[in-house]
């Protein structure tokens, strides 16, 4: 029996002069076109359309966004071939990603449209070929860091206020230096476009079908392994220091797409570090001290880190409502390490944990554990930092006290 042929098409902003000319083709004989409201919508403003409604051969249309619901409906069709309408293109912020799977008792075949970057880069005089792509459409994915690190970020806007949100973050981080490329209702007859600055925000009615460009003068360019001591905001508060820092991190082996435990965050300096290896890490860092909140805060906001989220509260109690973890920094444990290990576990066994010891009583309460829980791997090392001082002519050594830095993780 041969497969129903689908046509995924990328409808670019919406208006006709956005379709490609492959999908204008597809579009004028197949039976079935299936859409989101707007996509059907829009479609039927086409010449396309009324074409087909001279001639009496009009589709048939099903309304609808949901990828099961789609799904179910082409599986009861009589009909071999459809069309689904998508917004912009089928490659980027897509439902298509979900109808591949979806749709895997069909022939799917994917028709290409024109990305809402690529059209107000264009309306710009921009090049996209370095920016960062992400978007704010129905998720809360951090922004910050990325315009930090980028000349440019294009981001697909998520609610009617959702600019002045940018707006406002970006002049509570302190970038008020960047300008936003403003693009709404982009290829429609009243396609608005506009450059407007973080201090003034936008004053008009922001549409729901909007883009925008951030365009940063001054991007962060510096690789760093690690931050430097001095550039971290430390009060009183108990630091870990960099050279720590560094090798602590590297065992806890993160991952791209990691979810990671900052817990007994003192001054946030392990947390920050980690955040700012790569927006998409998500921290959490525990911290019960107030003072040591309030410069978590401050850090966080320096080194404009907000894909860090700061939770007040004593571990393991205050970990009971974040997402499970894929790795662990235990910087403080207010000797109940053994309960808040196994506080974690609970939420993913296959975590990866990296303890820091100072005290001899914390290394031997960590060796008892470690021996009490055979199904665990662990590796332990002991790391004496000195660092030299000016003393007139002369260079003198100072010890800082050593660390243990021990690594837990199941095979």
């Amino acid at each position: 029996m041969n497969k129903k042929k689908v046509y995924l098409i990328g409808i670019g902003m919406g208006a006709e002069s956005s379709l490609t000319k492959e999908a204008m083709d597809i579009l004028s004989q197949v039976p079935v076109i299936i859409g989101a409201q707007r996509m059907i919508e829009s479609f039927r403003n086409t010449s396309i359309w009324i074409n087909r409604e001279e001639l009496g051969i009009l589709p048939e249309t099903y309304t609808q966004y949901l990828s099961s619901k789609i799904a179910d409906y082409i599986k009861g069709l009589r009909h071999t071939t459809i069309a689904v309408l998508l917004s912009g293109d089928v490659g980027f912020c897509s439902g298509a990603k979900k109808l591949l799977q979806e749709l895997e008792f069909c022939d799917v075949r994917l028709i290409p449209g024109i990305t809402t970057v690529s059209y107000l880069a264009s309306r710009c005089n921009l090049s996209w070929e370095d920016m960062c792509l992400t978007s704010l459409h129905g998720t809360s994915n951090p922004i910050i860091n990325r315009i930090h690190h980028n000349a440019y970020t294009f981001t697909l806007l998520g609610g009617k206020d959702s600019l002045n949100g940018i707006c406002k973050l970006l002049m509570e981080y302190g970038m008020d230096q960047v300008k936003l490329h403003v693009g709404e209702r982009l290829s429609y007859p009243d396609e608005k476009i506009q450059t407007i600055n973080p201090m003034q925000g936008y004053a008009c009615k922001q549409h729901e079908l909007a883009a925008v460009i951030i365009e940063n003068p001054r991007p962060c360019k510096v690789i760093d392994s690690c931050k430097d001591d001095e550039d971290i905001i430390r009060g009183k508060v108990p630091m870990t220091k960099s050279e720590v820092r560094e090798v602590s991190i590297s065992k806890l082996k993160l991952t791209k797409d990691a979810i990671c435990y900052d817990v007994g965050a003192g001054t946030g300096s392990v947390g920050i570090e980690i955040a700012c290896k790569s927006p998409d890490i998500q921290v959490y860092a525990i911290e019960k001290n107030p003072e040591a909140i309030e410069l978590i805060k401050e850090n966080k906001k320096k080194f404009r880190a907000d894909n860090l989220r700061v939770i007040e509260g004593i571990a393991p109690s205050a970990l009971e409502d974040l997402p499970a973890p894929t790795h662990v920094f235990l910087g403080g444990t207010t000797g109940n390490l053994e309960g808040i290990v196994c506080a974690i576990w609970e939420k993913n066994p296959k975590v990866r944990i990296v303890l820091n010891a100072i005290s001899l009583e914390t290394v031997a309460q960590a060796i008892e554990f470690g021996k009490k829980h055979s199904e665990i791997q662990s590796e332990v090392v002991q790391l004496q930092v000195s660092k030299a001082r000016t003393l007139g002519n002369y260079h003198m050594m100072t010890g800082q006290n050593p660390i243990y830095i021990i690594t837990w993780y199941k095979e």
